[in-house]
C-alpha cells in the first residue's frame, strides 16, 4: 500500500438499493508480451508433475492484438433470465480490531455452505488487513468471520495472523483458498520491500493453528502485486495471478499481470508444489494500469478476474474497478467502462482498491466486496451483489458517454430505459 492523505468533505456512504437488470455489448481488449520462463521455478522431475492438465489449454505466447477476444456466457447461467435484482454498493459493518483500528483493505472471502466452518468461524470468512492511518506497520493479514448477524473477529485467533516484518518491510494483499483434497485452507500475502516482492503463505486444516510456509516464490519490486490463485476442482493446476508493476509501484507508468502455474501431486499438500513456468498473459484496459487483481472460476470453464486500475499518468490512489472474463486463464476480455468508479453516485470515494468476487451458481448472483479510500481519508470495505449474466450484458453495451446516466442505484439497467420500470421485489 501507499501512503494517501487527503482532506475532503465525507463521501455519501451506507446506501443500499435493489434494482432491476438487463442489456447488451461493447469490447475492448489487448495487450502485449512474450512468455517468460522463471530461471528459478524448480524443474519438474516425474512424470505425474510433467503431465498437462486435462481441461485447460497450455498458455500461448500472448497476441499483439486480441481485439476479437469475446467470450459467451455459458446458458446454464444466462438462460431464461430476462430480470434480476442487483444490490448497490454500499458499506459493510465490520469490527474494530484489538488496536482500535477500523480502517481495512485487501478483503478476500470464501464462503461456507451446508456445515459450519470447522473453527466455528459461521457462513463465511474474510481475510483482509487492517491499515490504520494508512500505515503499513498495521497492514498484516487478518481473518474475520461472519455468522448470521454480523462479522466479528475470532477470539480463538490471535490477531494478525501475520506479524509485521518490520518498516520499511510491510505485508499486503492475502488471498485465501480451500484445498478440498486435503483440507487446508491457504492465505497467500506478499511480503514488500524495495528489493524484493516475495509471497508467502500460511495454511491451517483445524481453523485454529496455521502453519507457515515460507517463500513460495519470489520477484524483484514490485513485480508480484496482489497474487490471487484458482486450484482446478480435480487439483489438476493452481494458478496465480499476479501484478509486475516494476519498480514504479503504485504510480507506475505501464503494468502487466502474469500468470504462474503449478501441478499438484495427488493426495498431497501445496506446500511445496514446485511451478511450471510463468507467462504474462493478455490483458489490458486502454487508459488505465491494472494494479490489484483477484480472479475466480464460475462454472466449468469461465473465469472472473476484478481489477482496480489507475489512469495512465496517475497513481493507484486514483483507481475504479473494471471487470474481465476469460475461458482460457490467459486471453481476457475487457469493456470500455468500469462496473464501479469513484465518482458514481451513491458511492462517491478518492480510490477504489482490492476487491473479492464470489458466485452463487443456484441464483447466479456475483457478490463484490472491495475497499475503498473515502473523500475524507478512512478505508473502509463496501459490498455489492449483482445478476452476472445481467452485469455482462450490461458492460458490453456501455459507453463511457454512458457513466453519467448509471448511478449505483442504477447499474445494470437498460442505458436507454434506465428509470422507466418501476421494481418489484421477487
Amino acid at each position: 500500500m501507499t501512503d494517501f492523505s487527503f482532506t475532503e468533505t465525507p463521501a455519501v456512504a451506507n446506501v443500499r438499493h435493489v434494482v432491476l437488470v438487463v442489456i447488451a455489448l461493447g469490447v475492448a481488449l489487448g495487450c502485449s508480451g512474450d512468455n517468460l520462463i522463471d530461471p528459478r521455478a524448480p524443474a519438474f522431475s516425474s512424470a505425474a508433475e510433467r503431465r498437462p492438465s486435462p481441461r485447460l489449454p497450455k498458455p500461448s505466447p500472448v497476441a499483439n492484438d486480441s481485439s476479437s477476444v469475446r467470450y459467451d456466457l455459458p446458458l446454464s447461467l444466462g438462460e431464461g433470465l430476462e430480470w434480476a435484482t442487483v444490490v448497490a454498493p454500499h458499506l459493510m459493518s465490520l469490527p474494530i480490531d484489538p488496536m482500535g483500528n477500523n480502517d481495512y483493505v485487501h478483503p478476500d472471502l470464501i464462503r461456507f455452505t451446508g456445515a459450519e466452518s470447522v473453527a466455528g468461524c459461521g457462513k463465511a470468512e474474510m481475510i483482509i488487513t487492517p491499515y490504520k492511518g494508512s500505515n503499513g506497520f498495521f497492514e498484516n493479514p487478518t481473518l474475520l468471520c461472519r455468522n448470521t448477524a454480523s462479522w466479528f473477529a475470532p477470539s480463538w485467533l490471535k490477531s494478525p495472523l501475520v506479524a509485521s516484518p518490520g518498516l520499511p518491510k510491510i505485508n499486503s494483499d492475502p488471498d485465501m483458498f480451500v484445498d478440498p483434497a486435503t483440507g487446508e485452507k491457504i492465505i497467500t500475502y506478499r511480503e514488500a520491500s524495495a528489493e524484493f516482492n516475495t509471497i508467502k503463505a500460511i495454511s491451517t486444516v483445524n481453523g485454529y493453528s496455521y502453519v507457515p510456509w515460507g517463500t513460495v516464490f519470489e520477484e524483484r519490486s514490485h513485480n508480484a502485486v496482489s497474487p490471487t490463485s484458482v486450484l482446478e476442482p480435480d487439483r489438476s493446476l493452481l494458478s496465480t495471478w499476479y501484478v509486475q508493476a516494476g519498480g514504479g509501484g503504485c504510480s507506475a507508468a505501464e503494468t502487466h499481470v502474469a500468470l504462474r502455474e503449478a501441478v499438484p501431486e495427488p493426495g498431497k499438500s501445496l506446500m511445496r508444489v514446485p511451478w511450471k513456468f510463468k507467462t504474462v498473459v493478455n490483458i489490458s484496459q486502454p487508459g488505465y494500469n491494472i494494479w490489484h487483481i483477484d480472479v475466480i472460476k464460475v462454472g466449468e470453464s469461465l473465469y472472473l478476474m476484478l481489477a482496480a486500475a489507475y489512469p495512465k499518468g496517475s497513481d493507484c490512489g486514483h483507481s475504479d474497478l473494471f471487470l474481465y472474463m476469460s475461458r482460457n486463464r490467459i486471453d481476457w476480455e475487457s469493456f470500455e467502462v468500469p462496473f464501479i468508479w469513484r465518482d458514481m453516485p451513491d458511492v462517491n470515494v478518492r480510490t477504489l482498491y482490492r476487491g473479492s468476487l464470489l458466485f452463487d451458481e443456484k441464483t447466479r448472483v456475483l457478490d463484490i466486496d472491495f475497499s475503498a479510500m473515502n473523500l475524507k481519508g478512512d478505508w473502509r470495505v463496501w459490498e455489492a451483489a449483482y445478476s452476472l449474466p445481467r452485469l455482462i450484458s450490461t458492460l458490453r453495451s456501455a459507453k463511457p458517454s454512458d457513466m453519467p446516466k448509471i448511478s449505483a442505484s442504477k447499474l445494470g439497467g437498460d442505458i436507454d430505459r434506465l428509470g422507466e420500470r418501476p421494481f418489484i421485489a421477487p
